[in-house]
């Protein structure tokens, strides 16, 4: 018995009204960082954690 299956992805490209539209529901002040920034305290915490993160994962791309 042959396997007639086609491969389809696992997502579907959004089109240009579905992306504008999600563009807007990101932009100006729905966006939950918009007209803040991150702690200089924060944005040490997230590169350790991000740096551990990457120095535990096997075959890494960066080192």
């Amino acid at each position: 018995m042959s396997n007639t299956t086609t491969k389809t992805p696992a997502y579907r490209t959004p089109d240009e009204n579905t992306k504008m539209r999600m563009s807007a529901a990101k932009s100006s002040v729905l966006n939950p960082m918009y007209n803040k920034n991150h702690s200089e305290e924060t944005k040490e915490l997230i590169s350790k954690k991000l740096k551990d993160a990457w120095s535990r994962r096997p075959n890494r791309p960066f080192t």
